[in-house]
């Protein structure tokens, strides 16, 4: 962030902003914030797309707030306790954002970025149901099998392909354990784990290292072979 404001020949700074601004919304969106770091959060969304779309100057005050928002970034999703208030530092960046031209810029934002999108909203009800399955406080696997079930749907109007493929796949799994044709072994939850992971990653970043695109491979490919009864272990 801060090579935007030194290199006037790299326009792709911009791009990452906005793709910075994406990210931010919709981690945000599926991650326990307190009230108050919510509305910093969304309000830094809205001044890194000012940013990006050359609505904000490069000047000292844009350098000293993108250097507090990174500082805000190693508190946000903390647990610091329900009553906690928010940080001076907190309260400093959210007055630099309010009283300068970032208030104007506020009303830019998607309703769907102010409320947290419907996408987002079926995302963190999957975290929350994988969170109760495989921590072993929820033994029915329905609740978290339908939550996938529904996301998949709705990947599939939005028409993406890797949360699509590996909800289905997932909840194919599960469902096996619902009609007693499966049991629960180390392997099964390992799968479960990482499809999670991977459901997240692709929806907060979309974009996935080589690495990540590998475990997507290998994830599927172990569901699929879950589901029909096979042993990992023996494949491997």
């Amino acid at each position: 962030m801060l090579e935007w404001l030194v290199s006037s020949q790299r326009p792709e700074t911009e791009a990452l902003l906005e793709a910075f601004a994406g990210y931010l919304s919709r981690w945000s969106d599926v991650t326990t914030l307190a009230v108050h770091e919510r509305e910093v959060c969304k309000l830094a969304v809205v001044f890194l797309r000012g940013l990006a779309t050359g609505k904000l100057p490069k000047d000292r005050q844009t350098q000293i707030m993108l250097r507090q928002l990174g500082k805000c970034l190693s508190l946000w999703g903390l647990t610091r306790g329900a009553s906690s208030g928010p940080s001076g530092l907190e309260i400093e960046f959210k007055h630099a954002l309010i009283v300068g031209p970032i208030e104007t810029q506020e009303q830019t934002l998607d309703p769907m970025n102010q409320t947290g999108s419907k996408f987002g909203l079926m995302v963190e009800r999957m975290l929350s149901e994988s969170k109760g399955w495989l921590d072993s406080s929820v033994s029915d696997p329905n609740q978290l099998s339908t939550a996938l079930i529904a996301l998949k749907g709705l990947a599939e109007h939005h028409q993406d392909q890797r949360i699509m493929e590996l909800a289905w796949a997932t909840a194919n799994m599960l469902d096996r354990l619902s009609d007693g044709t499966l049991s629960v072994n180390q392997e099964f939850r390992g799968v479960v784990e990482r499809s999670v992971r991977l459901l997240l990653l692709a929806y907060v970043f979309q974009v996935w290292t080589t690495e990540d695109e590998a475990e997507y491979a290998k994830t599927l490919e172990d569901a699929d072979i879950l589901a029909s009864g096979g042993e990992l272990k023996f494949l491997r």
